[in-house]
């Protein structure tokens, strides 16, 4: 049986991971969270054509160069769920946990982020 979080730890975690760094300008603030949302429509039609075959393209869209042991239906989503979580670094630029290591990765926690990873 697994356990479901519970919606104040859910609130929790949306909290401090939204905590914008101090200096931060406003439009810095809006810009990087709208970076998210602006990948997020290529990843819903991607996911319409590629997993649920919706005829919303033109053409046959294939599978390309796949392996034989991904399923097209995967990669989709895999891709789609790896843009999205690439965009939503973007936030890191202007948010607290951009500048220190979340509490929660062993090792790193409260440990500054060093300026190269921010950058590259």
């Amino acid at each position: 049986m697994t356990e479901t979080p519970a919606p104040g730890r859910l609130r929790s975690a949306w909290a401090a991971a939204h905590v914008r760094a101090d200096g931060v300008p406003n439009w810095a603030w809006t810009a990087a969270l709208a970076v998210p949302l602006t990948v997020l429509p290529s990843s819903v039609w991607r996911i319409a054509i590629g997993t649920f075959h919706l005829p919303i393209g033109e053409g046959d869209q294939g599978d390309g160069d796949l392996p034989s042991w991904l399923p097209g239906e995967v990669y989709v989503v895999l891709l789609s769920l790896v843009s999205e979580l690439l965009a939503f670094t973007a936030v890191g630029l202007v948010a607290t946990w951009g500048e220190t290591f979340p509490r929660w990765i062993p090792g790193l926690r409260g440990r500054r982020v060093p300026t190269l990873a921010d950058v590259d």
